[in-house]
């Protein structure tokens, strides 16, 4: 089972991102899902065990701050940037992020090709 931290502040699309994720994986990844900063910090340190994380530019202002803190314990799991700019994502990358995901609805398929699946 692969376990993944999904930070994006819009409940529908966790909803969305988890359905397709256990259609085409056959149950094999689990999303744990933060809504905010705060709430994704407190569920990274509940979870050692995460294969990956996904995180949004546009979760609030410390999303940068965020990436940075994860990297320093998560050192070389792939990180997933979105945001709705290019320039969100970027800053992402720049952060600590080693994946983009071209648009926030693409993020189940860019994981199962991480993963293999």
């Amino acid at each position: 089972m692969k376990k993944v931290l999904a930070v994006e502040g819009q409940d529908w699309l966790h909803n969305r991102w988890r359905n397709e994720l256990s259609l085409h994986s056959n149950g094999q990844v689990k999303l744990i899902s933060a809504l905010s900063v705060d709430e994704a910090a407190e569920k990274f340190m509940a979870n050692h065990d995460l294969d990956a994380i996904v995180i949004d530019a546009d979760i609030g202002d410390g999303a940068i701050l965020l990436v940075e803190k994860f990297r320093e314990i998560f050192t070389t799991g792939p990180m997933i940037a979105i945001a709705k700019s290019e320039i969100g994502k970027r800053a992402l990358v720049c952060a600590g992020c080693n994946y983009e995901a071209g648009t926030k609805e693409s993020v189940p398929r860019k994981l199962l090709g991480i993963f293999g699946l």
